[in-house]
């Protein structure tokens, strides 16, 4: 990709070139350099022409707005990059910290809502309390980081109800294999 940069590049620097030394003859114009002026305004109307053929090599690319604004404001457009960079860093800070709020945060307390469905279902409570103790922590771990990139979504409550629930359909399914085996 660098390539198709290379020839852009090297057509703006001769057209700026080109353009500071018109600047130079206008400035300190005599009519003798008239020829001299005419060559360099052709000259700059042929580094038009090739930066306007190098076009077709760059018509995939897009740069942001803000690149633009920046240079605007007379800022370096490679701030915009580093400066997004650090935003990306603040954003993946602040998910990894919820991630670590989710995951030290202890749910093994919560098992009247598991001992109320599975007495429900019928299903004797001692089968699921070692395998809930073990599966649980590792659910809810993928879980969380499944949804914690929708947690303005959802409120944690919901998240809760909807693990909770994945992870009795998980430990039924999986009692239902032994069963089955046995």
């Amino acid at each position: 990709m660098a390539e198709k940069f290379d020839s852009l590049e090297e057509h703006l620097e001769k057209f700026i070139e080109n353009i500071r030394q018109l600047g130079i003859i206008v400035s300190d114009f005599q009519p003798s350099s008239q020829a001299v002026l005419n060559q360099k305004l052709n000259f700059m109307i042929s580094g038009l022409q090739d930066i306007d053929k190098c076009q077709k090599q760059l018509h995939d690319i897009n740069v942001p707005l803000e690149v633009f604004e920046y240079i605007d404001q007379g800022r370096n457009p490679q701030l915009y990059t580093k400066e997004c960079l650090e935003r990306a860093l603040a954003r993946n800070e602040q998910v990894k910290g919820k991630i670590d709020t989710m995951t030290v945060r202890d749910y093994s307390e919560d098992t009247d809502l598991w001992e109320k469905t599975c007495k429900g279902l019928g299903f004797d409570v001692s089968v699921f309390q070692n395998r809930i103790s073990i599966e649980k922590s590792r659910a809810w771990k993928v879980f969380v980081l499944n949804l914690i990139s929708n947690s303005h979504v959802i409120h944690l409550s919901t998240h809760l109800f909807i693990l909770q629930r994945c992870l009795l359909f998980f430990f039924l399914s999986q009692t239902i294999k032994v069963m089955v085996r046995n």
